[in-house]
């Protein structure tokens, strides 16, 4: 079909690529109609196979108008083949069918000759069934052909030893991989992307490197992707930097799309390699943050009337603790002090907010907004300090000093910043201790209700009983039920967890292994998020990795999903135990 097409001529590509610029062509029949100039494959054979191709392409264009979605499956659906038929200019089925059979024959035979291997390769007597596999085992004697190709100008600086231990290390990769066909085709994929020589060697010898490069293209979709797609990151990963110590400095001259890429990738690159924790995941993230909106502010401090000294910019939610992952979401909220002109201090705060937006819609990542504001959307952006008191005392409800427990200073007058603080503790003192624990136990009931939709085969590790939801709420609780004591801001939860274990003695070893089923379960979401995309908060039955299993050391028969199962059943049994009033 089109791929069997568009894979044997990117094989090709990637053979003569190196030598012949001109080859180098995302175009599929430009990339033919260059192979058939350097005489690389004959003319019957391109004229052939840009024929076929333009046919398949026509097919495919048609069933995908016709169905509204990416397919393609010659439809089944009887009106739907003859209106088909009649757009490809055929008369009868038959005609059709004659038509579609000799071009898939003139394909199949271009892909055989482009993967005819040599006689000793194909005498192999593979044990292993994966190798047995034909496009398995074509993909895997091309990449290795590939390798020799490139190298082979280079014996000073690579012997045939070395090509042999590589070329071994890589079919018991393969031979052992879960996912075979996908490790292969991703690394088909990178070394398409090979620009010289020099970058082969140094997969070829530098076995640390060699390593971490299997280990993402087989488990890694996301960091494939990244590492495949986009030619920084490709380069990035051969500049002998992807093991370093992370330097924040060395990220953020510019701000511009290139440096946040590259700093996102390393973050993800060393997290997937262990070499960073999810503590200092999100706390480089938040340094980033706090480094950019800085950067904002101040660009836009210099363009009005309003002044440092003039108001308070605060961080909430996993902004506010420095728990940032790589899909978090960023709440501000704006405080000035009470002489400030209210138009002014609104155009400042929207440009800021904007501001702030567009460069994530630019870096493709976070949103940020200040939804949990007083009245929420709906309300102004900023506000004075004597507003936000009288609110605090006569509107503000449990939900929202819960969010308040959760902030943060990021830049102004700190003198604002411990002014709201202080009135903040002083309302929540004055509050009945039976009211917060009966709203919050609403609270929660309401968001579960809300945000639980899986079935049987899946975990909310956020949401479900014992998840981050309800760890974080007890925590909450009990900061606010003695908020002159416990009302600590800039602090993350495990600090305050581990704060608890001291303060509460017959809850100490409790609180100590919640804290470490705490930490599993925000490794385990950055994992899924590196691994598969998305929040990682859904944990499915059916998850099976290795990669996983080594990292959580699970050891058969118990499996991912029953390790954190039984984590989410202890972390409720006893959270009920030291707060049974929010349960």
């Amino acid at each position: 079909g089109i791929r069997d097409v568009e894979f044997s001529v990117q094989v090709l590509q990637m053979l003569y690529g190196g030598k012949i610029k001109e080859l180098r062509t995302p175009n599929t029949i430009e990339a033919i109609q260059k192979l058939e100039e350097k005489n690389l494959i004959k003319s019957k054979t391109a004229k052939e196979l840009i024929e076929a191709y333009k046919f398949l392409r026509k097919i495919e264009n048609f069933i995908q108008l016709m169905d509204d979605r990416q397919t393609h499956l010659i439809p089944e659906d009887e009106d739907k083949f003859q209106n088909l038929i009649r757009f490809s200019g055929f008369n009868s089925k038959t005609e059709f069918n004659q038509k579609l059979n000799h071009t898939r024959k003139i394909i199949t035979e271009f892909h055989k000759q482009v993967f005819e291997t040599k006689k000793e390769t194909t005498k192999q007597n593979f044990e292993n069934k994966r190798l047995q596999d034909t496009s398995i085992l074509n993909k895997l004697n091309f990449i290795k052909s590939f390798i020799r190709e490139s190298v082979k100008s280079h014996s000073v600086w690579i012997d045939e030893s070395s090509l042999k231990n590589f070329e071994k290390i890589l079919t018991e990769y393969v031979e052992s991989s879960q996912n075979p066909e996908n490790f292969i085709t991703n690394l088909f994929k990178f070394f398409k992307q090979v620009k010289t020589s020099n970058q082969v060697i140094e997969i070829v010898k530098n076995l640390s490197l060699t390593k971490l490069l299997f280990e993402i293209l087989e488990n890694s979709d996301l960091l494939s992707n990244k590492l495949i797609s986009n030619p920084f990151i490709f380069d990035y990963f051969f500049s002998g930097r992807i093991f370093n110590i992370i330097n924040i400095e060395e990220y953020f001259n510019t701000f511009d799309n290139n440096e946040i890429e590259r700093f996102l990738f390393s973050l993800m690159i060393n997290y997937f390699n262990q070499t960073l924790t999810p503590d200092e995941i999100g706390n480089l993230i938040a340094e980033f943050l706090d480094r950019l909106i800085k950067y904002i502010v101040s660009q836009n401090e210099k363009s009005s009337k309003i002044k440092n000294e003039d108001f308070v910019l605060i961080g909430l939610g996993s902004y506010g603790t420095n728990e940032m992952h790589f899909m978090s979401d960023i709440d501000l909220l704006f405080v000035f002090k009470p002489d400030i002109d209210f138009k002014a201090a609104e155009y400042f705060s929207r440009k800021v907010l904007n501001d702030i937006q567009e460069r994530f819609k630019l870096y493709n990542f976070f949103n940020a907004d200040s939804r949990l504001r007083p009245e929420g959307t709906i309300s102004k952006l900023s506000w004075k300090t004597d507003e936000l008191e009288k609110y605090i005392n006569e509107r503000m409800r449990i939900w929202e000093f819960q969010s308040y427990t959760k902030m943060r200073m990021i830049t102004g007058n700190k003198n604002l910043f411990d002014d709201l603080n202080s009135k903040l503790k002083f309302k929540i003192g004055s509050l009945n201790k039976n009211l917060i624990a009966s709203e919050i136990k609403k609270n929660k009931e309401l968001i579960r209700r809300q945000k639980i939709q899986t079935n049987a085969d899946d975990i909310d590790l956020k949401n479900s009983n014992g998840g981050l939801m309800d760890i974080q709420f007890t925590i909450q609780y009990l900061m606010i039920k003695e908020p002159e004591k416990y009302f600590i801001t800039g602090k993350n939860t495990q600090e305050i967890i581990r704060l608890f274990s001291r303060e509460f003695d017959e809850f100490k070893a409790s609180f100590k292994l919640i804290q470490k089923n705490y930490e599993m379960m925000k490794s385990f979401i950055l994992y899924q998020q590196i691994l598969f995309g998305g929040k990682g908060f859904l944990l499915n039955n059916k998850i099976r990795s290795r990669f996983l299993e080594k990292i959580f050391k699970v050891k058969k028969p118990q499996n991912i999903f029953e390790l954190f199962r039984s984590i989410l059943k202890q972390n409720y049994e006893f959270l009920t135990q030291i707060c049974p009033e929010i349960f």
